[in-house]
C-alpha cells in the first residue's frame, strides 16, 4: 500500500467517526442503513469523494466497503455498533476523536458539506433516506429523465412505497434543487 491508499482509508474512517460523533446531536437514530445513506448523499449531492462505490441493493443504495469499514471502526473503538430491537445503533467510540484526528485535514476541507447534509437529512429516518437515496440514485443513473418516468421506475424498484410518498420526496428534492428536470 502506498501513501494514497492510505489517505483513502483515513477519509473513508474519518467521515464515519464524524458522522458517529454528528449523530449525537441529531434526534433519530444512526443506523447502519441510516449511515450507508448519508455518505451516498455526501458523494453524490455534496460532491464529497469518501472512496465509495455503491450499487443498488435491498434498502436503495449500498456499500460493502463501508460496511465492512464500520466493523473496522467498531473493532477499534471508533465508534460503537450497538444492537437494537431493530437493527443497530451507532455512537461514538472512545477512540472516535483519535480517528477524527487522523482525517483532520479532509474533514475540514470538507465541513461545510458535511454540516449542510447532517443539517438537511440528519433528522430523516432509514426509511425516508432509503427512498431520498433511491430517487437521486435513479436520477444519476438515468440521465434526462422527466418526472413521470422517475415517479415510475422508483414505483417499480420501490413498490413499498406510496405514490404519494414518492412524489413528496421528488418535491422535496426538487425545491432544495437536488434533482433538476430537463
Amino acid at each position: 500500500m502506498g501513501k494514497g491508499d492510505f489517505d483513502i482509508l483515513w477519509k473513508r474512517y474519518g467521515v464515519i467517526a464524524e458522522l458517529a460523533n454528528r449523530a449525537k446531536d441529531i434526534p433519530t437514530q444512526l443506523s447502519k442503513t441510516k449511515l450507508q445513506k448519508l455518505i451516498f448523499l455526501l458523494q453524490e449531492i455534496y460532491g464529497v469523494d469518501c472512496g465509495y462505490d455503491f450499487n443498488f441493493y435491498i434498502y436503495g443504495p449500498f456499500c460493502s466497503q463501508l460496511d465492512a469499514d464500520l466493523s473496522i471502526l467498531d473493532y477499534w473503538g471508533g465508534v460503537k455498533i450497538n444492537p437494537v430491537e431493530f437493527g443497530y445503533d451507532i455512537s461514538i467510540g472512545e477512540r472516535n476523536e483519535v480517528l477524527r484526528e487522523k482525517a483532520r485535514d479532509f474533514l475540514s476541507e470538507n465541513s461545510d458539506n458535511i454540516e449542510r447534509l447532517v443539517n438537511k437529512f440528519g433528522g430523516y429516518t432509514a426509511k425516508d433516506l432509503e427512498l431520498i437515496s433511491t430517487i437521486i440514485y435513479v436520477m444519476h443513473t438515468e440521465k434526462d429523465t422527466s418526472k413521470d418516468d422517475l415517479l415510475q421506475i422508483v414505483q417499480s424498484i420501490k413498490p413499498r412505497f406510496s405514490k404519494e410518498e414518492i412524489l413528496d420526496k421528488i418535491s422535496l428534492l426538487e425545491n432544495e434543487n437536488l434533482i433538476q428536470f430537463a
